[in-house]
Formats: C-alpha cells, structure tokens, sequence
C-alpha cells in the first residue's frame, strides 16, 4: 500500500468454495480499480485460506498474483482467519468479505465517499440480495435480547414484519431501503474502520464460526461507534455456507457461539432468562433438526419397503396360483427368500444413487437394469436348496422398480418436497449477452444429458441471428411478462455486476432462477432461493464432485476390498510377497483409490493436473498406450464429469487381469 493514501484491505476467508470465490475476486478486483482512479486511495485484498481441497490454493496462484494468499494448514475459524489478515496489515479501512458474494463496481468508492465526514462510524453494512433477486432481512440485525429471541422464535417477528418492537430482530421498523443506524453487521459483509478496531478490539476467536458478527458490532457500540445500514449499495449473497441451517451441525455450532456471547455481555436476570430461553430454542430446534433428517432419509426406503412387501408377496400368491399347489413353496424359504431379495434391492438402490435427490430417469433405469443383472447372476451362485423361485425373483425384481418409480412420481407432483424427480426436459432459459457469449454458453450445454431449451437472447447489439434476439437488457422488464422461465443466465463479460443485481431485482417477480457466467469459464454459478446453498453448472469436473457420487465410490471400494480379499491373499500367497496385502489394506484405508483419476483444471489457457492414485485408471478399459496424451485427457475429463459408481464397477471388469497385476507388483 502506498504512503499517504486512504489504504483499504479487504479480506475474504475461504474454505472449499473456489468457484464462488472466483466470481468474489473478479468484482472485487473492477470495484477496487474504481475506487483507485482516486489518487488518494489504495487497497490489498487478502485471502486467508482454511486447509481448503478443492484447488482453491492453485486458482490464487495462477489466476490472482495480485491477492495475498495465506494458507492455513487447519481449519482455525472464521474469526482468526480474519484476524490474521488484520494483524498483517495496517489500513484505515477493513472489508471482511464472504467469497460466496459479488460486489457492484461502485461499492469502494461510494462507501469511501459516504464515510469521508462520519468519523463516528465505526462499522457499516450494506443491502443483501438473494440468487434470485430477493432482500435479505439479515442485511438489517438488532441485538439478540430475550425479548427479541421469543419474538423471533414463537413466529410473532414474522407476523409483524414491520414493527420494531415484535420483530426487532430483523429491525422492522427499519425500511429495505432507509440509511439507518442498526445493532449488528451482516456476517457477510462488515467494513469496519481502524479506529473502531482499536477502541473495541479484534474479532473474538472464541467463536469459530457463528456469533462473531453479533459480537464485534455489540463491542463497536459499546466503544463509542455507530454501526451503520447502508442500503444505497446492494451485493449479491449466495448463501453458500458449508453449514446447512437445517442441520443438526449448524444448530450446536450456532448456539454454542450464542451461549458465548449471553455469557460475556449479559448479567443477572437478562442472563438467566436468555439462557433458558436458548436452551428451549435449542431443544426445539435440534428435535426439529433430528426428526426432519430422519424422515427425510427414511421416507423412500419405508416407501420401497412397503412397495417391495406388496409386490413381492403379490408374486408369491401368483405363483402358487399357477402352480395350483397351496404348499409348492416352503413359507420359511418364501420368507427368507423375501428377506434376501428386499435387503438386496434396498441396498442396491442406495449404493446407486436411487434415495438421492433429485431421482434422474436415466439413471434411475440403468441401475435397476444393472441390479437385475447382478441378482440374477447371484441367484445363479446360491445352492439349490435354497433357491426359492426364479419366477418370483424375476417378477418381482421387474416390478418393483416400476411400482417403486411410480411411487417417487407420485409423491414428487403432489410437490412432497423431500421427493424430487429431475424434469424430463430441459429448463426454458434465456441469456442476456452478446451472441458470441450466448455461442459460448450453449456449446457448454451440448453434452449434459438434459439440455436447457433457450428461447433467445437480450442483448445491446442483436449481432449474428444464431438464436432468437428478444430485445436490449432494459427491455426485459417489459417483454417477460410470464412466469414461463425457469432460468436466465447473465453473462459477466457483458454486464457489470450493478447492472446484473439491477436486473435481478427487477425481474424477482418471474420467480425464475439466476445464474452468472464468468468470461471464459467453463463453469455457471447461482443460488436459487434465499434458503438454498450456492449452485453451479461446472462443465468440467461436475459429476465426481457431488457429495452422494464421492460417498457412493467409497462405498463401492469397500465391498470390492472385502469381497475380493481372497484375491489378494492367493496374490500375496503366489508372489510370496506382502505387497497384495499392503495394497488391501491401503484400500481399504482409503489410502489409495481402486479406480484414480486426473483432474485438469483450467487456468490461464492451460491445465494443471492433479492426479488421484489409484490401482486403475479409467483408459486402463481401454489398453492404451500411455503417451496418448490427449486421448487419456478426455477419457479422465469425461470419468469426472459423468461420474457413477457403475463406471468403476465396469472399468474393473473390463480391466480385471490388469488389476491382478498391479495389486501384486505396486
């Protein structure tokens, strides 16, 4: 920073969110350079990374030279995080950034601007807006008293939303718009000024996630400072927490820090009844918490479990009635039989994905057709005395799946909201960019198994007629009367960010969800309701990187370890060597994957390559040479990017004598 400037640092914590915080540099870098044409202002921007492993690190690197990177090799919490960046830099002003959030152009200097004579304000925060154009109320906080707690908690704040005395928690009194002095910062968004820093101290590492907000605005007031709502800035929060807030995680994470901040600032009887009042709160809400994750994890495989019993026992019935015989089938093997086949089908469709939300029809299909290969050829192996019927097995292993199906439809279009069947075509969506954009962004869809159907495209110049051009941004308002949209995606390289949220606000009542395309990114980022975690397109390494594919790989590698150890033994036994058994137990570990694979990362025009170890690759199904360079690239690019555990079940067949090998030689 350079002497005798107004120096500003901004620094953003980040933590698994390299998309996000992508997009949260880009608009953080065009409102910094604003704020610079002004000879007496500087700035830094500081990323303070908390042991993130999702490239995050490389990304900086390569792409932002100019941010100071500091890596945590733990993960020590949002607060000393920040705190680290603090104390490594002295400026006048501090911005603390979530990097789940998009900043207008105009953002620095105008603050600056509106600061320059309110030496009396000591923190200020801005308007929050949704994915989908929609205000936050938590742009706008008063203080968390027992009063304001029961309000909130009983539901009488919502009833009220406009009056400050029942739903001073959201300081209703206080219009989305109006400059007002507020009790407490928004988390993502707190520009505090130097001088508060060292009348009220640092942010407190006591709390490592939640309730630091609350903190350092109470002790800003309590030194002398205003805490300001200032909503003539708007920013976009995508509200992508690590942390859902139905979870059992966020409810003691955040109360734990509530009963941090009760114990350090409230005395006698306030302290006792909003004690009580939180461990009520608590109570309620991890019960809710609880009994919301159990229904919703159980309620399709109580569904299949009914489902399985009537069909299954319907089959039985049909089959003595072919048989014409009441005691053909012994009961205890029909019983047992039922048993094995449920228990089968039940696990089948967990380990493929099938109680993941939303059910994919493709995939949905080609996992029964798969299980239906498998337990038949289990059926095969089993001995003959217990083999009960091969009418019933068939039957019923083609049945179920369609009654099972059925069921997940029906509860899905009466908009059960745990149930969710992906839409058989593609989302209608619009594009607001240049033609050479809306090329760009819809050659990234022609490979995803369901392709958006565009309807055309608003631009300031209609240039070549490639699609429908359906008129100039500003027209928006007026031509897309209906709500028959389901998606428009704003491209970056067209539009500032002040522009976007503009349009984002203007355009809340098509209920349509938003998304933004960076320039030159292989990657589409958006959130689609104020409740709802950051999404994404990403093109390039997509399906791998879900939570459900990664869980179901594990899983997969365990079974295979556990079914085929005596493999390995015979291996170990034959070489007269321990490798097999290491190698086993390096599975099994986790240590190292069955099937590894190299991701490619693009930066900069150019890949970085980061490679998952394993005993097979995905070209290994193909006995490729291994200087074929771009062909494996594809092969490993497609593998990350359609992702399902059938293609490791299938790469392992198809590579088997390869496997055998390398278990024993590795």
């Amino acid at each position: 920073m350079g002497e005798g400037k107004l120096k500003l640092l901004v620094v953003i914590v980040s933590y698994n969110v390299r998309h996000f915080l992508e997009q949260c540099l880009l608009s953080v870098q065009k409102s910094a350079e604003c704020a610079q044409l002004s000879p007496n202002v500087d700035y830094a921007v500081a990323v303070v990374d908390n042991q993130s492993t999702d490239d995050t690190i490389l990304q900086i690197r390569n792409r932002f030279d100019w941010v100071d990177l500091i890596e945590n090799k733990v993960n020590v919490g949002f607060s000393k995080a920040n705190n680290q960046a603090i104390l490594k830099y002295k400026a006048d002003f501090y911005l603390i950034l979530n990097p789940d959030t998009l900043v207008p152009e105009n953002c620095f200097v105008d603050i600056l601007n509106f600061l320059a004579d309110k030496p009396d304000v000591g923190a200020l925060g801005v308007k929050m807006i949704d994915g989908q154009g929609g205000f936050l109320p938590e742009s706008k906080r008063g203080l968390p008293t027992p009063r304001t707690a029961f309000f909130k908690f009983s539901g009488f704040g919502h009833l009220f939303a406009k009056s400050g005395y029942f739903n001073r928690y959201y300081m209703g009194q206080v219009d989305a718009d109006e400059i007002a002095d507020i009790d407490v910062l928004p988390g993502a968004f707190m520009w505090v000024s130097a001088k508060a820093i060292e009348k009220a101290g640092l942010l407190d590492e006591q709390f490592f996630m939640y309730g630091e907000d609350i903190d350092w605005s109470y002790r800003i007031q309590k030194a002398g400072q205003r805490v300001v709502y200032y909503p003539k800035i708007t920013i976009v929060h995508y509200k992508g927490e690590s942390t859902a807030k139905g979870s059992l995680n966020y409810v003691k994470l955040f109360y734990s820090a509530m009963e941090i901040f009760v114990e350090k600032h409230f005395v006698g009887k306030s302290k006792f009844a909003f004690v009580l009042l939180m461990r009520l709160a608590i109570w309620l809400q991890a019960s809710m918490a609880i009994t919301r994750n159990i229904l919703k994890n159980i309620i399709l495989p109580v569904l299949d479990l009914i489902v399985f019993g009537l069909v299954y026992w319907g089959m039985v019935d049909f089959a003595i009635f072919l048989k014409h015989n009441p005691q053909y089938y012994p009961q205890d093997l029909l019983q047992w039989g039922g048993i094995f086949l449920g228990s089968f089908w039940l696990c089948w469709y967990w380990i493929t994905g099938n109680y993941f939300q939303p059910l994919k029809l493709q995939s949905y299909w080609k996992s029964v057709i798969y299980g239906f290969i498998a337990i038949s050829v289990i059926y095969a192996f089993l001995p003959e005395n217990i083999r009960f019927s091969r009418l019933i097995l068939v039957f019923t292993s083609i049945m179920f799946p369609i009654m099972a199906f059925l069921g997940r439809y029906v509860l899905s279009a009466s908009r059960f909201s745990w149930v969710r069947v992906a839409k058989v075509t593609g989302k209608r969506m619009i594009i607001v960019g240049n033609h050479n954009e809306v090329q760009r962004i819809s050659n990234l869809f022609l490979h995803q198994s369901l392709q958006p159907r565009l309807l055309g495209f608003f631009s300031e110049n209609e240039g070549a007629r490639i699609y429908s051009y359906l008129g100039k941004p500003e027209q928006m308002s007026e031509k897309l009367r209906t709500g028959d949209i389901d998606e428009i995606i704003f491209c970056a390289e067209e539009l500032s960010v002040a522009q976007i949220m503009e349009y984002m606000q203007k355009l809340s009542y098509l209920k349509a969800e938003y998304k933004i395309a960076p320039p030159d990114s292989s990657y589409i980022i958006g959130s689609h309701s104020v409740n709802s975690k950051g999404e994404l397109y990403q093109f390039d390494t997509d399906s791998l990187s879900l939570p459900r594919n990664k869980r179901n790989k594990r899983v997969f590698e365990i079974l295979f370890g556990v079914f085929a150890s005596p493999l390995f033994l015979m291996a170990g036994m034959y070489h007269r060597s321990i490798i097999p058994v290491k190698n086993l137990t390096l599975l099994l570990a986790g240590k190292k994957r069955l099937i590894g694979y190299k991701s490619f990362l693009r930066i900069n025009t150019r890949d970085e390559v980061t490679e998952i170890e394993g005993f097979l690759y995905p070209q290994d199904q193909f006995l490729l040479p291994p200087d074929d360079v771009s062909v494996i690239k594809t092969i490993n690019l497609l593998y990350v990017k359609n992702y399902e555990v059938l293609t490791d079940f299938y790469i392992v067949v198809q590579a088997l004598p390869l496997l055998l090998k390398r278990i024993s030689l590795r």
